[in-house]
């Protein structure tokens, strides 16, 4: 067993973190051209630097510097980039008389469903007003933009996103037009892409009004906020189990609402013909069979849509819609991030032992909570320890001091407690660690509560970090289950 490889564990699960809050790029950026994009009252926000290929896609870097006496939000919604709809929305909270740094960014895939192929510009409703109050008149209310830095790059921006063979259906045209232009059937439903095209000089949010399936009532989820000048794609979804049977026709009402004044503006009405449903090609079934039990590998769970199940260790994970699971690239990217991060040959000679071991890694939407979920198998460790002295073992001689507070290499400036938590029905030994300065070398304010499960030679290593905003890491906790193996 070794301790040194194990004690690294937990130092990777906060770096690992750190890429995944969308902590920033490793490494030095290239120059950056400063951009305020608002100065006045003692505030100012400036766009300082840029990540075209970061841990989840690009990122900008924003500086906001509060010289007021009070504490004062900042918001970014109706985002754009290259003319298109894109992004989540971003919010920060800085106390007064103090700088803080954070980030705008896209992952990746959602850049690539809006078309576009590389940031160019991006527009943005910079809001500023006093911390904590939203009926304050804001200090600031309006437009604002900024560019990536200029590159070599092959190919437009901005394209069409990729469609199936499907022929475009307009249901609203002129100024602002909305087109049918993909669609799509499984056992979630069906869904149809919307383009909206709003070529007026009005920020508009549209919806569908009414909707009937068929010549019964039948409601969609579908909205969209389009800045004036600018394109959104929006996918309009059925509930598969609101529909008795597959749709042949759709009559639809949009509905178009000023994003500022809430006045309505525009409404149509239309029908759209859902394509036949193709007769899948005849295939002999297999006889059906149990599949054995794989000790091999059944302690590393599975993940299913929006799921992750672990029978060996008798808990789920299902973290609901406001979650993003990343994908097996994003997990990959995470641990070669955490490697540059902590540094050395030993840092990468563990990585390589634990390749494949980060099994479950999700997000919330607007980046400021994390989960990742690490199951390793150490030859030895049934032998070694059990789950209640397991931290123990990891530990070993590492100093406590009078607060209780544990020393570990590279966390100095980070407070680091051993504790218990409750989790999916189980009482588990865990560590609660809160930065609120340079830890690792990067810049953030954190909290992280590690817990850990232990069952033969196998032990489960589960972190869940939110930035120091966004309340407690134990709130996450919630979002684990029991599950009988």
């Amino acid at each position: 067993m070794k301790k040194r490889a194990l004690c690294l564990a937990l130092i990777l699960a906060l770096a690992a973190s750190f890429c995944a809050l969308g902590a920033g790029a490793l490494g030095a950026e290239d120059a950056y051209e400063e951009q305020v994009l608002f100065a006045g009252g003692g505030i100012t926000v400036s766009v300082t630097g840029y990540e075209p290929e970061g841990t989840w896609g690009p990122a900008f870097t924003i500086l906001l510097e509060n010289g007021a006496d009070r504490s004062m939000d900042f918001a970014l919604d109706r985002i754009s980039v290259n003319g298109v709809m894109c992004g989540q929305g971003w919010s920060e909270t800085v106390p007064a008389v103090k700088p803080a740094t954070s980030e705008v960014g896209w992952f990746a895939e959602d850049l690539a469903a809006a078309g576009v192929n590389y940031i160019e510009t991006v527009e943005a409703f910079l809001t500023v007003r006093p911390g904590g109050d939203r009926e304050a008149a804001p200090l600031f209310a309006g437009k604002v933009s900024w560019s990536a830095p200029e590159e070599e790059h092959t190919g437009p921006a901005a394209t069409e996103p990729a469609v199936e063979d499907f022929v475009p259906v307009p249901l609203m045209e002129g100024d602002l037009a909305v087109t049918a232009i993909d669609y799509r059937s499984g056992d979630d439903g069906p869904a149809v892409l919307l383009r909206v095209d709003n070529g007026t000089d009005r920020d508009l949010w549209l919806h569908m009004k009414r909707a009937a399936v068929d010549g019964e009532f039948s409601e969609p989820y579908w909205s969209a906020a389009v800045s004036a000048g600018k394109r959104a794609y929006e996918w309009c979804r059925w509930d598969g189990e609101d529909l008795e049977a597959l749709p042949r026709r759709a009559e639809l009402t949009v509905e178009a609402v000023d994003l500022d004044t809430l006045d309505p503006v525009d409404e149509t009405t239309a029908e759209l013909a859902f394509p036949a449903a193709k007769t899948p090609a005849e295939t002999e079934t297999p006889e059906a069979t149990e599949t054995p039990l794989d000790e091999d590998t059944a302690p590393l769970g599975v993940l299913k849509a929006g799921r992750y199940e672990n029978a060996w260790f008798g808990l789920a994970f299902e973290p609901g819609e406001n979650w993003h699971f990343m994908t097996e690239e994003a997990i990959r990217a995470i641990q070669d991030a955490s490697v540059q991060i902590i540094g050395g040959d030993d840092a990468q000679s563990y990585m390589d032992l634990l390749a494949g071991s980060f099994v479950a890694s999700a997000s919330t939407l607007d980046g400021r909570m994390n989960v990742n979920i690490m199951v390793r198998q150490v030859p030895g460790l049934a032998e070694a320890a059990d789950q209640e002295d397991f931290l123990d073992l990891v530990l070993g001689d590492v100093g406590t001091d009078e607060d209780g507070e544990l020393a570990i290499p590279g966390m100095e400036n980070a407070t680091v407690r051993r504790n218990t938590v409750t989790l999916a029905g189980q009482e588990l030994p865990g560590l609660l660690v809160e930065t609120g300065s340079r830890v690792l070398g990067m810049d953030m304010s954190m909290t992280q509560q590690q817990a850990y499960a232990v069952k033969g030679d196998w032990f489960m290593q589960l972190s869940m970090t939110c930035l120091s905003a966004a309340g407690g890491a134990e709130d996450m906790t919630a979002l684990f289950t029991p599950l009988e193996g």
